[in-house]
């Protein structure tokens, strides 16, 4: 396709610049600096480019050679893109090392990806997602048993301040969404995974203690409204 044609183009002109003859003679481009590192960036690019295509990720190619705040945003929003198309038929680990490896690539925080593969992880599956290609056989959030596992494998790579904020968000959006007003067993889930990161913080000495105590007692209420509900 035409990002492999780019990255075989970038990698002769690479070499162009580093290989020899087989005579041990240096070509004649190895002073080209500038052309070089050029060349080793479109490889790099090129290669993500056809991992985002191939995950139906849209992008603009000019981002990736920019350096402002606008681009990094856009680069995280890829990045997210990538996680949530890929986790919808690949294994967890898999999208974690793909994604992570996409952050390091291109400097974006490197708890980003875990991030958002919990967010992904937590938030309610349609029924059949066409414009991602998610259906029940391979959407991992249909199965909570998994989902669960999968979610504190992805929260045992982030700080415990970064579970917390992740967690609180993916109940905020859960409880958002009406598609899952009825998904007890969801709410529940989430509801115990930031209950135990809240557990977690009550040990740290920069931990303010009065609101910590009302967000856990806010979180008791939701497991009450919760028992209420699904009994009804």
């Amino acid at each position: 396709d035409l990002f492999n044609r780019i990255l075989t183009l970038a990698s002769i002109g690479a070499y162009c610049g580093i290989g020899t003859y087989s005579s041990g003679k240096t070509l004649p481009w190895n002073k080209q600096r500038r052309f070089i590192e050029q060349c080793k960036e479109l490889c790099r690019n090129s290669k993500w480019w056809g991992v985002l295509s191939r995950h139906a990720v849209s992008f603009d190619p000019s981002i990736f050679t920019a350096s402002n705040d606008s681009a990094n945003e856009n680069l995280e929003k890829y990045c997210r893109d990538l996680i949530w198309n890929a986790a919808t038929s690949l294994d967890v680990e898999i999208v974690m090392r793909l994604s992570s490896k996409f952050a390091h690539a291109y400097g974006l925080n490197k708890v980003f990806p875990q991030t958002s593969l919990v967010e992904f992880l937590l938030s309610s599956p349609k029924k059949m997602d066409t414009s991602r290609g998610s259906n029940c056989e391979s959407d991992i959030r249909f199965d909570l048993i998994m989902t669960e596992s999968a979610v504190r494998l992805c929260l045992s790579y982030l700080p415990v301040i970064n579970q917390s904020k992740v967690l609180r968000k993916c109940l905020i959006d859960l409880e958002r969404d009406s598609r899952a007003s009825r998904d007890y067993d969801r709410h529940t889930l989430v509801l115990t995974l930031y209950s135990e990161c809240l557990g977690k913080l009550v040990t740290r000495k920069e931990t303010r203690v009065k609101a910590l105590e009302a967000e856990t007692l806010r979180v008791q209420r939701r497991f009450d409204v919760l028992a209420l509900l699904s009994t009804t």
